[in-house]
């Protein structure tokens, strides 16, 4: 994020203003939009006006409603453009929190059951009472076990970390 503090507030706003959550689903799908090489060279563009950047994405995303269209023209006029990837990021998790929901990262060695993966889901969210939803990752090195990212927290339950650690105690005591 170039410049989070920034970009959070904006997202603040947007959220405080959106009272049915219509401002949501319009951030998801521009989200996806923005991931999209041809509008990340529109958007950074220094020959195409702020306010023919945000008509170009109003007229690809026809759908949008008049609160986002108008959020969208502040950030133009106030040549945030720059930014509008994170304040979208950051107006997206602020909801998410709202909601009580939280996504994170599931890393295991082989892909887990759906049972398993309920498992896991349940575990945090009787923990914490937050929904949660995992983007599913397979790494076959960390050998078996689970990792899991949230937010700033890793929580490693891989046997690859463990054979690590093992290595570094027998290391330890044999130098």
């Amino acid at each position: 994020m170039k410049n989070p503090a920034l970009a959070n507030r904006y997202a603040q706003t947007l959220l405080k203003f959106d009272t049915k959550g219509k401002s949501f689903e319009n951030s998801k799908v521009l989200s996806d939009i923005l991931q999209k090489k041809e509008i990340s060279v529109l958007l950074k563009n220094p020959r195409i006006s702020p306010e023919d950047k945000i008509n170009a994405i109003i007229k690809a995303l026809p759908y949008l409603n008049e609160h986002f269209k108008t959020f969208l023209n502040l950030i133009a006029k106030k040549k945030r453009l720059g930014i509008l990837e994170d304040i979208v990021k950051a107006y997206i998790e602020l909801y998410e929190n709202k909601k009580g929901i939280k996504r994170g990262t599931l890393t295991s060695a082989i892909p887990l059951t759906d049972e398993q993966k309920n498992k896991i889901k349940q575990k945090f969210k009787n923990k914490t009472g937050m929904e949660y939803y995992f983007e599913e990752v397979l790494e076959p090195e960390i050998i078996g076990g689970l990792k899991i990212q949230i937010d700033d927290t890793a929580y490693d339950w891989t046997l690859k970390s463990q054979l690590n650690s093992l290595h570094k105690r027998f290391s330890s005591r044999a130098g």
